[in-house]
């Protein structure tokens, strides 16, 4: 191996540790600094997604982002237990227990024990609107509140 080819190999590792050792500054992040070997970006990114739709159907403002990385940051200590990455072998891991977590959220839901009562994640159609009026509560780009014939399933 040349000179040069060693210190583009030791720049590259110097990056990585950098990179590594950075504190994460979003659950994004966070997320793909615990998932970072190469084969498993792309299933990370797609179950990042799925859990992340999950949260935040489910938790209210801001919260879920704070719910999310507290519930990350227990599975990076668990698992990694002082390593920074995960072997291959072991994302099975991490996916059973994001189902896990997606599957109590979707649980905890149904029971209306995640915070009870809150506007936010109140899926009902608000009564004090009569049919026609616009609605205040709406950004889904529809101006109209309709009348619903039977109450909204919140189970999808």
């Amino acid at each position: 191996m040349s000179y040069r080819a060693v210190r583009e190999r030791d720049r590259k590792c110097a990056y990585r540790r950098c990179a590594l050792h950075r504190v994460p500054v979003s659950p994004r992040e966070s997320f793909r600094a615990v998932v970072c070997h190469k084969q498993l970006h792309q299933r990370a990114e797609q179950d990042w997604r799925r859990l992340h739709a999950h949260v935040c159907l489910v938790l209210p403002g801001n919260v879920h982002r704070e719910f999310f990385l507290h519930q990350l940051e227990k599975l990076k200590r668990v698992q990694l237990d002082g390593r920074r990455c995960l072997r291959p072998s072991e994302y099975g891991w991490v996916q059973h227990q994001l189902n896990d977590l997606v599957n109590n959220i979707d649980s905890l839901d149904r029971m209306g024990q995640l915070y009870p009562g809150d506007p936010d994640i109140d899926m009902e159609v608000d009564p004090s609107l009569a049919p026609g009026q616009p609605d205040p509560h709406n950004d889904s780009g529809l101006d109209i509140a309709e009348p619903l014939e039977e109450p909204l399933d919140r189970r999808y």
